[in-house]
């Protein structure tokens, strides 16, 4: 079973995001921040975070780089608005993020993209 950690300061997007992952069949942990996130991550290895970008404290590109420090093999996506596109790249070196996935989401597809990006490459790697 894929684990995924969603990160975001709107407790309702958090709620969202945990029926549907959950619904289709991950184990999820939430936070409400990136600071309670990396708490999260002494307990719960996920495959995936998952965070919003634009959130007090820690954003979410401070989040993923340390994220990608502890855990260099998990997947890391930004989802926020298309408008933080610009913000998110400013701050995030090469090789930081993975992926970024504007708002708002599809929930027919958000799950299984995040499944095929998790699929092994053909040298049986993740990017």
């Amino acid at each position: 079973m894929e684990r995924i950690l969603i990160v975001d300061d709107e407790v309702q997007v958090c709620r969202s995001l945990l029926r549907l992952f959950r619904r289709e069949g991950f184990e999820v942990e939430t936070a409400e921040g990136g600071p309670e996130a990396l708490l999260v991550l002494d307990t719960f290895r996920p495959d995936v975070v998952l965070s919003d970008f634009r959130m007090p404290r820690m954003n979410g590109a401070e989040l993923l780089i340390e994220v990608r420090r502890r855990f260099p093999r998990t997947l890391r996506i930004i989802l926020s608005g298309y408008a933080d596109l610009a913000s998110v790249m400013a701050t995030v070196k090469d090789g930081e993020l993975c992926r970024y996935i504007t708002k708002p989401w599809d929930n027919d597809t958000l799950a299984p993209a995040i499944r095929a990006m998790l699929a092994p490459a053909p040298t049986g790697e993740r990017s």
